[in-house]
């Protein structure tokens, strides 16, 4: 009796066993899933084979649409590499818009050429207005020119007025100055008298 009993709580066990590890997740089907090199491939079922494939797939266009080094795009459908060389397309055009070096003009459409030239025409007007190093006063039409020039001269009376060393008083007006000098003896201390 004793032996039996033993038995069926053996047996009990060892089922409960069984059930707990197939019901557990296998690592290796995770690894390969994931893509991870510690997948060893030999171990999978056709059906495991198959999802893993999928999987590796799946990756693969995410990694070409955002542009990634580790897109292979040899084993992309037609349709994918069409989404791909059009997610290439938009992320370039973007970065030409934003005046981005790693722009590829010639991969722009004519249309495209013309609003990122339109886009970098505007940043340098604004740059120009802003006294920025990078503004080229050589792109601007004369209008844009004029706009600029009074920029300037606001920013420097500006400068002047506040006794930035930024001022350059020689392109001062003769009331400019006046209000200059004015403005100097304000902020000056005044000298206790004796």
């Amino acid at each position: 009796m004793l032996k039996a009993l033993c038995w069926i709580i053996a047996m009990a066990v060892l089922e409960a066993f069984a059930q707990t590890a197939a019901t557990q997740p296998d690592p290796n089907l995770g690894d390969c899933l994931k893509g991870f090199s510690s997948c060893d491939v030999s171990r999978l079922t056709p059906s495991e084979a198959a999802s893993v494939s999928a999987a590796g797939k799946r990756r693969n266009l995410e990694q070409c649409m955002v542009g990634s080094f580790n897109c292979d795009p040899t084993v992309l459908t037609p349709p994918e590499a069409a989404a791909a060389r059009a997610a290439f397309k938009r992320r370039n055009l973007e970065k030409c818009l934003g005046g981005s070096a790693r722009c590829d003009p010639l991969q722009l459409t004519p249309s495209e050429a013309a609003s990122v030239m339109a886009a970098w025409k505007r940043r340098n007007q604004n740059n120009c207005l802003s006294g920025l190093p990078t503004c080229d006063p050589l792109q601007l039409t004369p209008a844009e020119a004029v706009t600029v020039a009074a920029a300037w001269k606001r920013r420097n009376l500006n400068h002047c007025l506040s006794g930035s060393p930024q001022c350059d008083p020689s392109q001062l007006t003769g009331p400019e100055m006046a209000s200059v000098a004015e403005a100097f003896r304000r902020r000056r201390p005044k000298s206790p008298r004796r």
